[in-house]
């Protein structure tokens, strides 16, 4: 896996989700979701998670996980980013 070109995948897979409505976003908590590219002719596995990053349910945790192959072993690589959903007033 070619950790510099995942790590980009990474970083967009963030910003398209933490830039959707905060109604979109609720609606996929709990929902893994996961899909499958070829870069540089390897399989590389994105898979993003959402969850509550706060008990009042005001913050949404995105998290995305690159999957790939590596010399001996799948390597991993995760970066999650925390999104205000419901503004407390």
């Amino acid at each position: 896996m070619d950790k510099h070109t995942a790590y980009i995948l990474l970083f967009a897979e963030l910003n398209t989700l933490r830039g959707l409505p905060p109604d979109l976003l609720i609606a996929r908590v709990g929902v893994a979701q996961s899909r499958t590219l070829l870069v540089q002719d390897q399989p590389l596995e994105i898979q993003t998670t959402l969850d509550w990053a706060d008990r009042h349910r005001t913050t949404v945790r995105i998290t995305a996980r690159a999957f790939g192959s590596g010399h001996w072993h799948t390597e991993r690589l995760e970066e999650s980013v925390v999104v205000t959903v419901v503004s407390e007033t």
